[in-house]
């Protein structure tokens, strides 16, 4: 959309990185329009929950949008398909993490998770962003 665009040129053009994380490519088509908007992906991948040709569909799919694969990130890796979905593993790091993007959310007033994410990545704990970000709301 056009307040998506607005607000990925906006980030861009004040962060030196952007990332942008999306739902899963074989779930739904969410990740193929953006990757036509993005520089590079990155494939995550759970070897425990992920075969093979889920993989290679996966890869099909995206090299059909004209944009190249960086590189793979193998997560979860080891910790086998129990650990993966039992609530609460992420507790080890996540507590930090949830505790500040939930300050974030309060300083963003309401607006969408994407200005509070802008906060925390802006490390200020207020956002600028312009009416892009509340637009999209």
């Amino acid at each position: 959309s056009g307040a998506f665009d607005g607000l990925l040129k906006e980030l861009c053009d004040r962060f030196d990185l952007v990332l942008v994380d999306v739902g899963p490519v074989l779930a739904v088509t969410d990740p193929c329009v953006i990757s036509r908007k993005v520089d590079e992906m990155l494939l995550v991948v759970r070897p425990a929950n992920d075969t093979k040709p889920q993989v290679r569909e996966t890869v099909r799919r995206l090299k059909a949008t004209a944009n190249e694969i960086a590189g793979c990130v193998i997560n979860g890796y080891g910790s086998g398909k129990e650990f993966l979905k039992t609530p609460g593993n992420y507790g080890y790091y996540g507590d930090s993490y949830t505790k500040a993007y939930r300050e974030a959310l309060k300083k963003a007033n309401g607006r969408s998770t994407d200005v509070a994410a802008a906060v925390i990545a802006d490390g200020s704990g207020t956002s600028e962003l312009s009416d892009a970000a509340s637009d999209s709301d």
